[in-house]
């Protein structure tokens, strides 16, 4: 995972064009970490996770 300190908050979210509906930092970096380990988890595997695609 990425260290917190790399992880976007609501600003960097907002510069990005993408604003989230939120103004908690905290949600915004839990939502940038799950964005940056779903992909990981499927490196190496024989697909998509079911459910998923």
């Amino acid at each position: 995972m990425a260290a917190s300190s790399q992880l976007r908050d609501c600003q960097a979210w907002k510069d990005a064009g993408l604003p989230l509906s939120t103004t908690s930092n905290e949600a915004c970096k839990l939502f940038d970490a799950t964005l940056t380990q779903v992909p990981q988890r499927w490196v190496g595997s024989s697909g998509p996770v079911r459910g998923l695609g």
